[in-house]
């Protein structure tokens, strides 16, 4: 609040460093600014090394996606890669009455019958 009223004392000073700050800004031969969407890649704005500092970083991404596609159709194909099925509830044999009780066993994946409470 104490900013609004506050009174301009150096107008001068604040023109002369927009006038700089629009000067710093990258425009194009003709003076108009350059777009935000313009690829860095592709087109010449601050110089090479800004154009080969993002074409460094396109040829990373791809390399990345390469390592990772190899990596899961390596996977895939493997042989010796476990194939690991959705865990499911044990099912329980159908022929139960209903003192009896079931226990599964982990291990031998079979259920031990107990007979009676």
């Amino acid at each position: 609040v104490a900013l609004c009223v506050r009174p301009k004392v150096n107008t001068a000073a604040v023109q002369h460093a927009i006038q700089h700050r629009l000067f710093c800004r990258p425009s194009q031969p003709s003076g108009q600014p350059w777009p935000l969407c313009i690829s860095l890649a592709n087109n010449n704005v601050s110089g090479q090394g800004v154009l080969l500092h993002f074409r460094w970083y396109r040829c990373l991404a791809l390399l990345a996606a390469l390592m990772c596609g190899a990596g899961w159709v390596g996977h895939e194909l493997n042989p010796h890669t476990p194939y690991y099925e959705t865990p499911m509830e044990p099912q329980v044999p159908v022929d139960i009455a209903d003192d009896t009780i079931f226990d599964f066993d982990q291990k031998s994946g079979e259920f031990t019958r107990y007979a009676g409470w």
